[in-house]
Parts: structure tokens; C-alpha cells; sequence
């Protein structure tokens, strides 16, 4: 994905009787942020084997973790909150698949436990994004948050329901409308169609929200350039270049766009810093023939 897209959007949800607080990232699944955890009325063994476990995600140690909640698992086999933790300890090992696996059994042994319908979506939301629609609308229904609405939204824009997506963000912003990232996404999603000024709305509240915003910069300057407003499209990108100083793509665009406001002098300037971290392709070399041959280098 190309770093003006998306890089990660944060958000937290706490749920259910057992109370897990939740941390997600659109791009890569990272491990949620972890609140120990004290299952009441468990007999001594399993509060033992908790214990220890906790122990273990105090010190990053997933893996001592893992092995932990397994053994707890198989002497406790519908315990949904073993399961959970489970699931969390092979989430932050990047191991979504038996991830989704423990979050599964979490929902099939409490189906009322959000906490792991809003999981299971997260780690299939990357590689199996139309399977992680249906346990995200069930954390909906579960409890309506803003966090499992957004993430609906990224499975249904990920398997091309685009529209779907626009609504889901809509609601998510209806119930977090000072969340810079949800804008962010839902201005992409106008963008793909084609509803530039929408865009140019969403775009800018992101900024307003969060200036150092590199994605919604970005995405306003596409904005932008959509409805033929280049000189400010220009502005835009050369400020998401000072965050994103090394994607050339969006400094061979902005010497593009230079260009055709004749300011080649500028234009040039992108173009060498462009080629500073990409090989010049045949149409930044035409690019380059052109602004040379207007500044009378060649």
C-alpha cells in the first residue's frame, strides 16, 4: 500500500464483564493493549496459571504467554476468556490465523463477549476481510462504538463495497466525530467516487483535528488536484512531503503539477529529489526534458 494511503488508525474499546481494553491498527494487526485480566470465582489453579501468564505479557514474552493459556485452555476448555487471551497473545506474535482461531472459540463459548467479536474481525480483516464482516456487525449489535463500525467499514472497502463502506464510516463518525482517521477514510472512499468537494470537506476536518495528519494532506491534495485547484493541490503535497519526505511518487506528482503552473524552477528541484530515492522512469526523464527545455538547459 502506498504511504499516502492509510497507515494505521488507533482506537479503543473497553466491553463486557470481563473488561479488555482493545487497540487496533488498519494496516497490520498489532497486539491490543493489555489490561490484566482476573477472571472472578476461578479456583486456584486457573488463577495461578492467569497469574503466570500476565507475568509473561508484562514482559513482551507472547510465547511463554501462549504455551500459559494453552495449558489453562485444554484444563478449562469453556473458559471464553482463556480463549481470549489466547487469541491476544498470538495477536501480538503477528499470528492472525490462530489468532482468529482462539477468538472463534472465545465467541462460540460467550456469545455475548464483543471484546472477541471485534478481535476475530481485526485479524481477519487483512487477509480475509469478507470474512471479518459478519463477527464485526455482531460486535455491533453487541455494542454500538465507534471502533468495530470503522473496522466494518475497512472489511466492506477492502472487498470493493465501496458505498457500503461510505455508510459504515458515516455512522462510525456519527458516533466519533473527532476521530481525524475515520474522516481520513471516509474522504478516500468519496474520492473513489468521485465526490471531490465531499472529499474536500472530510479531508480538511481530518487536518483540523490533527494537523500533522500525512494521509489526509495527501488526500486533500488529490482532492484538490480533482477539481483543477493545482496551485493549492501544490501546497498541500509540500506539506505532506515534509512529513513524507522520501515518497518520491508524490514529488514527481507535485514537480508534475509544478510544471504546469511554469514553475520550473521548483519542478526541477522535486525532480532531483525525486531521483534521490528512485531510478528516473522514461516519463520523469520527458518531465525533465521539458522543464530543461523551458529553463533553456538544454
Amino acid at each position: 500500500m502506498r504511504n499516502c494511503r492509510l497507515i494505521a488508525i488507533a482506537a479503543a474499546t473497553t466491553l463486557a464483564a470481563t473488561l479488555f481494553l482493545i487497540t487496533t491498527q488498519q494496516a497490520a494487526a498489532q497486539a491490543p493493549s493489555h489490561t490484566k485480566v482476573r477472571v472472578p470465582d476461578v479456583d486456584p489453579e486457573l488463577q495461578r496459571l492467569l497469574n503466570q501468564a500476565q507475568q509473561a505479557i508484562d514482559k513482551n514474552d507472547y510465547a511463554a504467554a501462549i504455551k500459559i493459556y494453552s495449558d489453562a485452555a485444554e484444563k478449562y476448555p469453556t473458559n471464553a476468556s482463556i480463549h481470549f487471551q489466547l487469541g491476544y497473545a498470538y495477536t501480538a506474535l503477528n499470528d492472525s490465523e490462530n489468532a482468529a482461531t482462539q477468538y472463534r472459540r472465545a465467541t462460540e463459548l460467550d456469545p455475548k463477549m464483543a471484546p472477541a467479536f471485534v478481535n476475530l474481525g481485526l485479524a481477519l480483516i487483512d487477509k480475509h476481510p469478507a470474512e471479518a464482516i459478519a463477527p464485526l456487525r455482531k460486535a455491533i449489535e453487541l455494542h454500538r462504538l465507534p471502533t468495530p463500525t470503522y473496522l466494518l467499514g475497512v472489511a466492506l472497502e477492502k472487498t470493493g463495497d465501496v458505498s457500503g463502506a461510505i455508510e459504515e464510516f458515516r455512522n462510525a463518525l456519527e458516533l466519533d466525530s473527532s476521530n481525524a482517521d475515520i474522516h481520513v477514510a471516509l474522504a478516500r472512499d468519496l474520492l473513489k467516487t468521485h465526490h471531490h468537494e465531499e472529499a474536500e470537506k472530510e479531508f480538511r476536518t481530518a487536518i483540523a483535528l490533527r494537523q500533522d495528519s500525512a494521509p489526509a494532506h495527501y488526500g486533500l491534495a488529490e482532492s484538490l488536484l480533482e477539481q483543477k485547484k493545482n496551485e493549492a493541490a501544490a501546497e498541500e503535497l509540500a506539506t505532506y512531503l515534509q512529513s513524507s519526505p522520501k515518497d518520491s511518487i508524490a514529488r514527481i506528482k507535485r514537480a508534475s503539477i509544478l510544471t504546469d503552473l511554469g514553475k520550473n524552477e521548483e519542478a526541477l528541484a522535486e525532480l532531483d529529489q525525486a531521483a534521490t530515492t528512485r531510478p528516473e522512469s522514461p516519463e520523469t526523464l520527458k518531465l525533465r526534458s521539458l522543464v530543461y527545455y523551458r529553463l533553456k538547459k538544454i
